[in-house]
């Protein structure tokens, strides 16, 4: 059986004026399906990059990745928007919510690439809230919650297509204690019904909750 993130020998470079910027350095790392990692690494160490790689949102500028089998690079702009939509579920540190929307309705935007009719996409999104304790506040706006409901219904948009993979980008970085370790709660339940779940951290108290910890510096893993 293949691992659902299986990375060889990834680098990636960026131009920047008068310089090229060498992200990853030759990362290789493997991943099984219902594991949690945490990555962990100094800032300019590369560990976002690889997230972004890992959710299908840029491309390596040389080595291979297969997410759950298929080669990406040798998909379309539309295929790997497909695959995002799919099978990837996205939590980040400022929450990416549409103001101007309700939290209902922010959580069904990754319908966009599924052909489901409204009403089944608002039953499954209000499903996801129900799951993250958000049920009673679907019709507000974002700018009516407070962080840690904002970071809960973007764990709900993430869990709403019932994706294989949840990458997480700090996603505690903007919330006091108590909230961060409600929210780290919810991530450790996702993983005890088999979700893969991959989070960037500072926090060894996050880090400590996974499975796993991938340590990187220098676009390069140092041990995992």
């Amino acid at each position: 059986m293949h691992p659902i993130i299986h990375a060889q020998n990834l680098h990636k470079t960026y131009a920047e004026p008068g310089k090229a910027v060498h992200a990853l350095k030759g990362v290789s790392l493997k991943i099984e399906k219902g594991e949690s990692v945490a990555i962990m690494g100094p800032s300019g160490s590369g560990k976002s990059t690889l997230l972004h790689i890992f959710g299908c949102l840029d491309k390596p500028s040389s080595g291979f990745y297969h997410l759950d089998g298929k080669d990406v690079a040798c998909l379309t702009d539309n295929e790997l928007s497909r695959m995002r939509s799919l099978k990837i579920g996205f939590v980040f540190q400022r929450f990416n919510l549409i103001p101007q929307l309700t939290i209902l309705a922010n959580v069904t935007l990754p319908f966009i690439y599924q052909d489901l009719n409204r009403s089944d996409t608002n039953d499954l999104a209000q499903n996801a809230l129900a799951q993250v304790g958000l049920g009673n506040r679907i019709h507000h706006k974002p700018n009516e919650l407070s962080g840690g409901e904002l970071q809960r219904a973007a764990i709900a948009r993430a869990l709403v297509t019932d994706p294989l993979i949840i990458l997480a980008d700090e996603p505690t970085g903007n919330l006091d204690s108590a909230t961060a370790a409600e929210i780290l709660a919810l991530f450790v339940a996702l993983n005890r019904h088999k979700r893969t779940v991959i989070i960037v951290t500072h926090n060894m108290q996050v880090a400590n909750s996974c499975q796993r910890i991938v340590n990187m510096i220098d676009g390069k893993i140092s041990h995992s």
